[in-house]
């Protein structure tokens, strides 16, 4: 039996018998250890028999093989857009997953021709993926972002914070007082007194 990558187990049953008597009939409990989660490869069915395999002093049952194929429907990786100025550094890539299974994870690897130098303009990111989960999809679908380098911005002229003011000279220091004391007569006046 087979089915898709994350479908639900398909109803397990048995193909035939040999070796029955009298029209005997038999219970058959199956189990396998895929589940929805389990990645694209082969799987067995085994199985418990009871009801009428009491009849009987052995009852061999030959395990079934459950196949597991990659999903039809294509995975689809987005890649989102970006934006940055003129001669910045590209921006950390995103991007988002479509229709993916329970549980997967990639390593999305991106790309772009722009760099620091590149023109104001717009620039393709693309993308790899890989990592273990990759061949549970027939398909992958990459879809193209867009980097958009935009003008750097430029300040006018009035904008220019004013200049720092000037550092002022230290002031001169003032002369220093002329000493002071009692007032003498002349000699002249001393002799007109003599």
């Amino acid at each position: 039996m087979s089915r898709a990558y994350g479908a639900a187990n398909p109803t397990f049953t048995y193909a035939n018998t040999s070796g029955v008597l009298n029209g005997d009939t038999f219970t058959l409990v199956y189990s396998t250890a895929a589940t929805p989660a389990s990645p694209v490869g082969s799987y067995p069915i085994t199985a418990v028999v009871s009801s009428s395999a009491s009849n009987y002093t052995s009852v061999t049952v030959l395990p079934g093989t459950l196949t597991i194929t990659p999903l039809a429907t294509p995975l689809v990786i987005t890649v989102n857009n970006a934006a940055r100025a003129y001669a910045a550094p590209n921006p950390t890539f995103t991007s988002a997953h479509h229709r993916s299974g329970p549980g997967d994870t990639f390593t999305v690897t991106y790309a772009t021709t722009a760099t620091v130098l590149s023109d104001v303009g717009s620039y393709p990111i693309t993308a790899t993926v890989t990592g273990a989960n990759i061949g549970n999809y027939a398909t992958v679908t990459i879809v193209p972002g867009t980097l958009a380098i935009t003008p750097l911005a430029h300040r006018h002229h009035g904008d220019k914070p004013p200049p720092p003011p000037s550092p002022r000279a230290p002031a001169s220091p003032s002369p220093p007082p002329s000493p002071t004391g009692p007032a003498f007569p002349s000699r002249a006046a001393n002799r007109q007194l003599l």
